[in-house]
C-alpha cells in the first residue's frame, strides 16, 4: 500500500503496537501478546494495530493519523476482498473442502482481526446512534462486516468441529493446536460483540445475496442481529484443556466470557443448546477465579 511500505519499523510505529497492547488489549483481548510476533504477522494486521494504538493515545496528532490509516486500510482491504471474502460464492458450486479447506491452507484468519479491528475502531469513532443505541456504520466498514461475518459462517468457523479440524490441519503440536483454539474462539467472541453494537448502514445491505444463503443457525429475520448465540456452535474453554492454555490467555476468556454471560441472561428466549449448557459450565469456572 502506498505510503505504508515498512511502517512497522518506524519508533511511531513500535509506539503504536505498545500502546495497542497496553491501552486497547485488555478490553478487546483477541490477540495473544505472549505469542505475538511482528514478523509472522501480514502488515494489514500490523497496520490495523499501530491504527489503534495511535488513537487510544489519545493526542489530536495521533488520532488523526489513525483516522487517515483507517480510510486507507478499509479500502485496501476491500480492493483485495478476493483474498479473503468469499460470503458471495455460491455454495452449489463449491466444494465442502473449499469451504472448510483444512488441506487447502489456513483460514487468513490475522487478516480476519485486523478487519475486526478495524470494525471496532469505526464503532469507535461513529457519532450516530439508532434507536437501541447502536452505533450506525459508515458504508465501508458496513460492507465490511456483512462480508467478514457470512465469510465465517460459510467456512463454519463458528462450529467446533470445524476450528477443530482447521487447527488441527495448521499446528505441528497439541499445545499449538489447543492454542490456536483458543485465539479463533476469542476472535468469534469479538466478533459477535461488536455485531451487537453495530448496526449496518443500509439495512438493504442485509438482503443482498441472501437466496441459497444458510448459516448453520438457521434462517433469521431482517430485524435479527448478524450473529446471534445460536450462531455460536463451540465449548468455552474447559476444565479439561485449561491447563493447555497460559494463564494471561484464561484471563483473557474470563474477561470476554464476562460479557458473553450478561448477554445470554438478555437472550434466554433464542433457547437452550450445547454452546449455552458448557458456557454456564465456564461461567461458574470463571466466578470462582473472582473470589
Amino acid at each position: 500500500m502506498p505510503g505504508l511500505e515498512g511502517i512497522e519499523s518506524t519508533p511511531r510505529i513500535q509506539l503504536g503496537i505498545e500502546a495497542y497492547f497496553e491501552k486497547f488489549h485488555p478490553s478487546w483481548p483477541f490477540l495473544d501478546p505472549t505469542t505475538f510476533n511482528a514478523n509472522d504477522k501480514p502488515p494489514f494486521l500490523l497496520h490495523s494495530m499501530v491504527m489503534m494504538g495511535l488513537w487510544v493515545m489519545q493526542d489530536s496528532t495521533s488520532q488523526g493519523l489513525a483516522k487517515d490509516l483507517h480510510h486507507r486500510l478499509t479500502s485496501s482491504i476491500w480492493e483485495q476482498r478476493d483474498k479473503w471474502d468469499i460470503s458471495d460464492q455460491d455454495e452449489s458450486g463449491m466444494q465442502l473442502q473449499e469451504i472448510l479447506a483444512p488441506e487447502g491452507g489456513p483460514w487468513p484468519l490475522e487478516i480476519y482481526q485486523g478487519i475486526l479491528i478495524q470494525l471496532i475502531f469505526s464503532l469507535l469513532t461513529s457519532n450516530q446512534l439508532n434507536l437501541q443505541l447502536q452505533h450506525v456504520l459508515p458504508e465501508m466498514p458496513s460492507r465490511l462486516l456483512l462480508s467478514l461475518v457470512r465469510t465465517c459462517l460459510r467456512r463454519d468457523m463458528f462450529y467446533y468441529p470445524s476450528i477443530h479440524a482447521q487447527c488441527l490441519s495448521e499446528s505441528g503440536s497439541k499445545s499449538c493446536h489447543w492454542a490456536r483454539i483458543h485465539e479463533i474462539t476469542l476472535f468469534n467472541l469479538a466478533l459477535y460483540k461488536v455485531c451487537q453494537h453495530a448496526q449496518v448502514n443500509d439495512p438493504g445491505m442485509l438482503l443482498e445475496d441472501e437466496s441459497g444463503f444458510r448459516p448453520r443457525g438457521g434462517l433469521r429475520s431482517t430485524e435479527e442481529r448478524l450473529l446471534t448465540l445460536r450462531d455460536l456452535q463451540f465449548s468455552p474453554p474447559t476444565l479439561s484443556n485449561l491447563d493447555r492454555i497460559s494463564d494471561e490467555g484464561f484471563q483473557r476468556s474470563v474477561r470476554i466470557f464476562g460479557f458473553l454471560k450478561q448477554e445470554q441472561s438478555r437472550h434466554t428466549k433464542e433457547g437452550s443448546n450445547g454452546y449455552n449448557d458448557n458456557f454456564n459450565r465456564f461461567a461458574l469456572i470463571c466466578d470462582s477465579q473472582r473470589q
